[in-house]
């Protein structure tokens, strides 16, 4: 069962459109040639971007992205429409060899894609914290609550917070005297791109201590197919957050993974 309303966002598709228009606008104002340079430049402040991402959460394999838009931003700066045959022309062994990488890194992204390596855990996060939570009338609460503690070492909980972090699990904020941890979905990982303003998210606080605090966002419960028990909800999630330490701590860090992924939503949802 499905607790969350059907996604039907586009965000993710955004950053594409706009490459297309950029080459398309560029192309017919300038010519081809100068179309794809500046093509070129836009893919590689993603590719900058996506190095950002890699930067604020350590997953190695946004690293594959980002040498994936980097050499197919370097193609396009090398390649010129008279190197297509049925112009007479050939590619240069420079275009040659960036196309055959780029192709390459392609074919691991989409490996990496459909085995959810490069996928926030957001959603699934919010799925399983639904479970066998009743509907309530009293709705929505803008207050953080206490979610009791993770009995836990200040290096252990050090550790743990990496692997969340390196997993998509959450994104992390590290404050001065506790770590803030936000459920992030696919598609709305860009609005923390640059700077993250958690206030209006939903997160869990875990101080160095193990206290936790749970918020639960406006947003995020309005997408709910209905009005559930904000109080439970919020015991649930700093629940997960206890049980997630559990198996990291007993080494099944496997467990998680695939508890998470046994949530069965889209590969970009």
């Amino acid at each position: 069962m499905k607790y969350l309303k059907s996604d039907r966002k586009i965000t993710g598709l955004i950053p594409a459109i706009v490459l297309y228009l950029i080459l398309a606008l560029s192309s017919a104002l300038f010519g081809i040639e100068t179309g794809l340079d500046i093509t070129a430049v836009v893919v590689f402040c993603y590719a900058i971007g996506i190095f950002l991402g890699y930067r604020r959460t350590t997953n190695p394999y946004m690293l594959v992205s980002f040498a994936y838009l980097l050499l197919g931003s370097l193609w396009l700066y090398v390649f010129e429409p008279h190197m297509l045959k049925h112009y007479g022309g050939q590619l240069s062994s420079t275009a040659l060899f960036l196309m055959i990488l780029v192709v390459f890194l392609a074919f691991w992204l989409l490996y990496l894609l459909f085995t959810k390596r490069l996928k926030w855990k957001g959603r699934e996060i919010m799925e399983l914290i639904a479970r066998d939570v009743d509907e309530s009338d009293d709705g929505y609460t803008d207050r953080p609550r206490p979610c009791g503690r993770i009995s836990a070492s200040r290096l252990d909980i050090d550790e743990y917070v990496k692997y969340l972090r390196k997993n998509l699990i959450f994104l992390v904020v590290n404050e001065l005297d506790r770590y803030i941890l936000i459920p992030v979905k696919m598609g709305d990982e860009f609005r923390y791109l640059l700077k993250v303003n958690y206030e209006k998210s939903t997160w869990i606080s875990l101080d160095r201590s193990g206290e936790l605090t749970v918020h639960i966002s406006k947003e995020d419960y309005l997408d709910y197919k209905v009005n559930l028990s904000y109080d439970q909800l919020s015991e649930n999630l700093g629940t997960l957050v206890k049980h997630f330490y559990e198996e990291f701590e007993a080494d099944n860090k496997v467990r998680i993974l695939d508890e998470i992924n046994s949530v069965n939503v889209g590969f970009f949802s």
